[in-house]
């Protein structure tokens, strides 16, 4: 198992320790998966020391410092997201960065998983994208749009049945 981090390396290295501690393989690369290239390189490393991926499992909400300030404070928050430009920006810069991680983490995988006849794509959503409650609409918005890809690409990576 390929463990992707952006800064915490000793966070990184617990995991590897907990997933060889269970018997498993893993390695710890680090890479921002909000960037295509670096995501590719992530890709490229991992498959150099454990073969070409089956399973992608994205975890990610990206632009995550504001927002996660604000997730504690839920409906105490005064206003509106739309109260302000700077909030408006938010929700819209936290929808793209999601977007772009799924997305280029999608697309660095998918072509080795086609060519060894499949795979699984797991992404980690947010529950309240379906049941809102009191957190940052960036989050909300976010993991929505990254649910919304995960429907299309079920639909469009799906295996199609000869009649």
């Amino acid at each position: 198992m390929a463990v992707n981090y952006l800064r915490s390396a000793d966070a990184a290295a617990r995991v590897i320790a907990d997933i060889e501690k269970s018997g498993g393989r893993a390695v710890a690369v680090a890479g921002d998966v909000s960037d295509l290239e670096q995501v590719r390189a992530v890709v490229v490393a991992s498959t150099a020391a454990l073969g070409a991926p089956d399973v992608l499992v994205c975890n990610v909400m990206v632009g995550t410092e504001a927002v996660g300030a604000r997730a504690g404070e839920g409906a105490g928050v005064a206003g509106s997201f739309i109260d302000s430009p700077e909030r408006i920006a938010s929700v819209r810069d936290a929808v793209a960065s999601q977007l772009d991680a799924t997305l280029a983490c999608c697309h660095a995988v998918v072509p080795a998983m086609r060519r060894s006849g499949g795979g699984s794509i797991v992404l980690i959503g947010a529950s309240a994208t379906h049941n809102p409650y009191p957190v940052p609409v960036e989050i909300t918005a976010a993991k929505s749009a990254q649910d919304a890809i995960g429907r299309a690409l079920a639909r469009e990576l799906a295996p199609t049945t000869s009649a």
